[in-house]
């Protein structure tokens, strides 16, 4: 969440709707063609759309925002040792587990690819660490 950014904005290439219900692509209509910069969720793009739901953030929910990510960059630099002692006890084989949460001490799940020996995890903690490769 920045400044010139709608606080409802969540990514147009990965969701189609932003989180408070405006469907991206309805919004700005073809061509399809350039239509991610004709969005008016980035005002840096100065598009000539207008969307009514537009609201920039407080400059406490981007400090909000900002620890929140800090928290997790946190647990990735805690887990990372983790992740890299799975994937050199299982290699490429498909493997699933439970090791103690590096950032809480509960009980982390994970589970490795073997297509690509990617782990992904989950601490059964509520707001704890979740991720995948």
């Amino acid at each position: 969440m920045k400044q010139g950014t709608c606080k409802q904005f969540n990514g147009c290439l990965q969701n189609e709707e932003c989180n408070a219900g405006v469907n991206y692509w309805q919004l700005v209509g073809e061509p399809k063609l350039g239509r991610a910069k004709r969005i008016p969720c980035v005002k840096k793009f100065n598009s000539s759309i207008a969307c009514d739901k537009y609201e920039e953030p407080t400059q406490e929910e981007i400090d909000e925002s900002e620890a929140w990510i800090q928290k997790r960059i946190e647990q990735i630099k805690l887990v990372s040792p983790l992740v890299s002692e799975i994937k050199a006890e299982h290699g490429l084989t498909d493997a699933k587990g439970t090791k103690q949460c590096p950032v809480c001490d509960g009980t982390l799940h994970y589970t490795v690819s073997s297509v690509n020996g990617h782990v992904w995890g989950c601490c059964e903690t509520e707001d704890c660490l979740r991720w995948m490769e």
